[in-house]
């Protein structure tokens, strides 16, 4: 009777426990010693998937390669078999049970472990490691691939169970190697070929060699998007630069329901959000005086209520009645994108020199402005961008907001910067969890053992904030990671997955291609997505982005230890560079990346309690100084606009009826002529209510 696969890995890491170690062809003599039937190629393949887990480490200093197994001596880390056949999206209990009980695992993770890892990334190079973590994954999954290949060729010698095993296995490399090099970095298809499924990769596998990695053109990819680097370093503190201008953007929602009969005044808050009043303010590290007092300097859109009208802050307010031409699903989309223009308009105005209200004093621009989240486009996806519809508008004017801050990054030496505070990316946790399971068990560290595949159920922030933050810093420095880059075209599935770098199918000429086809094509022929392409023009902000935008991540800690349960926010820099396949890294990336240092320097960092839109959970964030403050500057305004917005209905409505009642007023229905007599009044007084400030040219504040 014939063994399966788990067996056969017991037999194989219990040989490998000897002293003197275990061979493949040890181990293959031993399991046809059980029963096993498979060829001496197959216990090779093994005992190198084995290896590339991290659960043995070969010794290849003599004639054969010699396999040791690195003893977990404490034995509570979730055994990788029983963890890769429990998550399944089929039993999400059961799968939720495992994945939580990796992460209390993460929280038990001794202090001494922490730092022999962090002080091994400290030796090890980020881009060297990214092209072999890359490598070796791709080499793990073709060893599946042809392993489930050959349970398939021969199924009554393998069970059900232990082909479901390996199709699995082979689906989370594909799943990861997409996070790495599709999502995370924008490598093209050329570098690496990524099956959509494991049935896939076996027929690209029987037509072509046996690698799915061109290690040529990963090599020159990896260079342009990895700083040279350790993974994690030790860093000098920043001089503090009090000439240095930074703002914070934050925003807010508040969302309540009109009442059109007025019996709970006219306009109540409460109930279905049918409603919401978007607001978004930029706080600056300066202080104004008047009258005696100082005061933080900072704009907000808009700037009262009386300002909603204008076409400048426009999505201010949002309502399902002012957009009939959207789904219920679009709606709650652009709900969202509206917030991401406010505050998108914010930064934006930040980078330019604005009056204070008054107009007594000019600001000058921020050389630094720092976000509140991520600074990629809410909404990327070219055919969002190209509908013609009140969806599409927002998504457009979004795209375009961004490009206008990469000209502002590009051109006036200026720095766009987020602090993304709940970040999902698994891109840098699988290369480091790679290299430090390939090193523990040796004499380069002090680890017995790395659990890779339970650690690569984290995010890289629950990971990074805790190898960042293992210890006490040395004085005069901070910790950080080396900078991950990922261009414009990989925060898109429409081009992510699909990229190649030959410079005629290179995202931002399909873009082209497509408003020439539309542009050609009758009207009455045009598909919906042709109507919107045929009325864009090149370039357009959004070819602009895909051919000069990259978005730069990395972590960094500025205090001595973090509080278990607290992360570190993931750093995102807007870096206006060319994203052709060609040239090394950046150096824009340098300047934009210590700037931002020197205005964490500058203004520090601090707590704040999380304000999610969609629930009501708090937690404790640790975030840059300048977002704290914007986020109680926001907050507090978004609830004052929310009580003043209905007092200024009822101010409209009074006036025109002659009353002096401002609240819960009760009216007889409008007749036509009234109503039109009112809109011309109400436009006439938007007209007489622009601003026109007296400015200070070039004084600070």
């Amino acid at each position: 009777m014939t063994i399966d696969g788990a067996a056969k890995r017991r037999l194989f890491i219990e040989m490998a426990l000897r002293p003197e170690g275990a061979t493949a062809q040890d181990v293959h003599t031993a399991a046809l010693a059980q029963g096993a039937t498979d060829t001496p190629e197959a216990f090779i393949n093994l005992g190198r998937r084995l290896a590339r887990s991290g659960r043995l480490f070969v010794d290849e200093t003599g004639p054969r390669k010699v396999y040791f197994a690195k003893e977990d001596s404490d034995g509570a880390w979730l055994d990788e078999d029983y963890l890769q056949s429990i998550v399944d999206p089929e039993r999400p209990m059961e799968s939720l049970t495992v994945l939580r009980e990796a992460s209390r695992q993460l929280r038990t993770v001794p202090a001494e472990a922490w730092r022999a890892a962090a002080d091994l990334l400290k030796t090890i190079n980020a881009r060297e490691a990214t092209i072999t973590a890359i490598t070796e994954y791709a080499g793990d999954l073709v060893d599946h691939l042809e392993l489930l290949r050959t349970i398939i060729a021969d199924s009554a010698a393998h069970g059900a169970a232990e082909r479901e095993r390996v199709k699995r296995r082979c689906e989370n490399l594909i799943d990861m190697l997409t996070h790495i090099c599709r999502d995370g970095l924008g490598l093209s298809r050329e570098a690496i070929y990524i099956p959509v499924t494991p049935d896939a990769g076996m027929e690209h596998l029987a037509r072509s060699n046996d690698s799915l990695v061109d290690d040529e053109l990963l090599c020159d990819e990896i260079a342009r998007r990895v700083e040279d680097a350790p993974i994690i370093m030790s860093v000098p503190i920043p001089s503090a630069d009090d000439r240095m201008i930074v703002a914070g953007v934050d925003g807010s929602t508040q969302g309540g329901l009109l009442s059109i009969d007025g019996t709970a005044g006219d306009f109540a808050f409460g109930g279905p959000p049918q409603i919401n009043l978007n607001t978004a303010a930029a706080v600056l590290n300066r202080k104004l005086r008047r009258g005696g007092r100082e005061t933080d300097v900072f704009l907000r859109l808009p700037s009262a209520p009386e300002d909603i009208q204008r076409r400048e802050n426009s999505y201010t307010i949002m309502s399902p009645m002012f957009f009939p031409d959207l789904s219920e699903a679009e709606y709650m989309h652009s709900a969202w994108n509206a917030m991401d223009v406010l505050e998108s308009r914010a930064a934006r105005k930040a980078l330019d020199s604005w009056p204070t209200p008054g107009g007594e004093v000019e600001v000058n621009p921020a050389d630094v402005v720092i976000r509140d989240g991520t600074v990629v486009p809410n909404d990327r996806d070219p055919s969002h961008y190209a509908q013609l519809d009140s969806y599409g508008r927002i998504v457009r004017e979004m795209v375009s907001l961004s490009w206008e801050m990469v000209q502002k990054c590009r051109d006036d030496a200026q720095t766009v910067a987020g602090a993304v505070k709940s970040s999902q990316l698994k891109v840098v946790g699988p290369i480091i969890n790679y290299v430090i399971s390939q090193a523990a068990g040796t004499i380069q560290t002090t680890l017995t053992a790395w659990p890779r595949d339970e650690m690569n159920n984290i995010t890289d922030q629950q990971l990074l904030s805790r190898l960042l933050s293992h210890g006490r810093l040395d004085k005069n420095t901070w910790a950080r990671s080396a900078v991950f880059m990922r261009p414009f075209h990989a925060t898109t599935t429409a081009f992510s997955r699909y990229y190649e770098r030959k410079p005629d199918r290179a995202p931002a000429r399909e873009i082209e291609d497509r408003i020439n086809r539309a542009a050609d094509t009758e009207p009455e022929r045009r598909t919906s997505d042709q109507h919107g392409w045929a009325e864009a023009r090149i370039p357009n902000p959004y070819i602009q982005l895909l051919d000069n935008a990259w978005f730069a991540g990395f972590y960094t800690i500025t205090v001595q230890k973090l509080d278990q349960g607290i992360s570190l926010p993931r750093l995102e820099l807007l870096i206006p560079a060319p994203t052709k396949e060609e040239g090394s890294f950046p150096d824009v990336v340098v300047q934009h990346r210590d700037r931002l240092l020197t205005a964490l320097a500058t203004t520090g960092y601090g707590v704040s309690q999380d304000h999610n839109m969609f629930g009501g959970a708090g937690r404790i964030d640790y975030v840059p100084a300048m977002l704290q403050k914007a986020h109680e500057v926001v907050f507090g305004f978004a609830r004052d606009m929310k009580l003043r917005a209905g007092e200024y209905l009822d101010r409209l409505l009074a006036r025109e009826v002659g009353s002096r009642k401002r609240q819960n007023i009760r009216v007889r229905p409008w007749r036509a002529d009234e109503l039109e007599a009112w809109n011309e009044r109400l436009n006439r007084a938007r007209g007489d209510y622009e601003e026109q400030p007296r400015l200070v040219g070039g004084k600070r504040v």
